[in-house]
């Protein structure tokens, strides 16, 4: 096995020893939905730039990628990441905003041919994206529930029309 140095270049300000905020190695999706990320993790080219695609993070991207193409076969609807702290959760997260947001244009992008090759596919798939940070989102006027923000984001206002009153004070679609 390649000593990690020789697989993963430290950042130059790293490798110079330069001090550096932690804080700018930890991403926030909200912060990137809101635009208010650093320009690293906001652009989606300087993101895949800087991003080490990890077979975690080529297996399940392809995964996602292959479901939002309309294939069902090794896919799933829903996946569970589990890792520790620090393991790339939000990371994966943030590069799948970016593939669904960016769709075939994300072909440029460091590492998505690759990634595309290993999903069996020639593009990214246009999609349309809904992200709820469950511990960043604050119900402020307009965002009742998480569900209507949700609906919002996917369809505007008529999204929202289409859950009805109901979704005011209910979860849609249970009883739980």
């Amino acid at each position: 096995m390649e000593p990690w140095y020789k697989v993963a270049i430290p950042r130059k300000e790293v490798r110079e020893g330069r001090s550096f905020n932690p804080d700018e190695f930890a991403i926030a999706l909200e912060q990137v939905v809101a635009q208010t990320a650093p320009e690293d993790y906001q652009n989606p080219e300087q993101f895949f730039s800087r991003t080490c695609f990890t077979r975690a993070l080529v297996e399940n991207s392809a995964i996602v990628l292959r479901r939002l193409a309309g294939k069902s076969e090794n896919t799933a609807p829903v996946q569970t990441l589990i890792t520790q702290f620090g393991g790339g959760k939000t990371h994966m997260l943030t590069a799948l905003y970016h593939l669904a947001r960016s769709g075939p244009e994300a072909h440029k992008y460091n590492g998505i041919p690759k990634l595309l090759l290993a999903a069996g596919l020639s593009d990214v798939p246009t999609s349309k994206v809904a992200v709820f940070v469950g511990n960043a989102w604050d119900p402020q006027e307009g965002r009742e529930t998480p569900w209507i923000d949700i609906a919002r984001q996917i369809a505007g206002e008529d999204g929202v029309k289409a859950l009805s009153t109901a979704a005011k004070t209910a979860p849609p679609g249970t009883d739980a």
